[in-house]
């Protein structure tokens, strides 16, 4: 294992941007994001995953919308920010990292870790979504049968838009997938 040198050359000159960098400020323990195209403010204590979303002077975030949690029993869950962080803040690109909490009314939870993914010029984000369940689940007799007493069987986990605004919404849940509207 010898390291060999590696170069690329072109004749092309560089590409010049004309996009305003991305700003990310933090506001006590919220951030706010702005890309040029649109402003996104993260906070603890916020329902997951945005306190606000404003793009061209207009609030685009309802106050219904959120990431919405129903249990086995179709009751809701409470969905809340307790942390926010910024792993990384470029020109072109600011990722945020968010921590919550998800509770039942009869008292099941679950821990929430979004990530966030901004980029410069434009009014979208590409955001991850993971949940897991803090009590550790049992395997008597070495078997792992489903439905463990410590297990919590979500019927529906899903991010609803309210908007006080008449445009329209259009999403892509998957990274390779077209938006459509929703």
């Amino acid at each position: 294992g010898e390291d060999l040198p590696f170069e690329v050359e072109t004749d092309a000159a560089p590409a010049s941007l004309s996009l305003p960098p991305i700003v990310v400020a933090r506001e006590e323990r919220a951030v706010r994001i702005d890309t040029g195209a649109a402003t996104f403010r993260i906070a603890p204590g916020a329902a997951a995953p945005f306190q606000s979303v404003n793009i061209h002077g207009t609030e685009q975030w309802g106050p219904s919308s959120g990431l919405q949690i129903l249990g086995q029993n179709g009751a809701s869950y409470d969905v809340r920010l307790t942390g926010v962080d910024v792993d990384d803040a470029g020109p072109l690109r600011a990722r945020v990292r968010a921590t919550g909490a998800a509770r039942s009314h009869g008292g099941e939870s679950l821990d929430l870790f979004l990530t966030y993914d901004f980029y410069a010029g434009l009014p979208t984000v590409h955001m991850g979504v993971c949940l897991r369940n803090p009590r550790p689940a049992t395997h008597p007799g070495g078997f792992w049968d489903l439905g463990d007493r410590n297990s919590i069987l979500l019927k529906d986990v899903s991010l609803v838009f309210s908007r006080p605004s008449a445009t329209a919404v259009r999403a892509s849940l998957e990274r390779d997938a077209p938006f459509e509207a929703v």
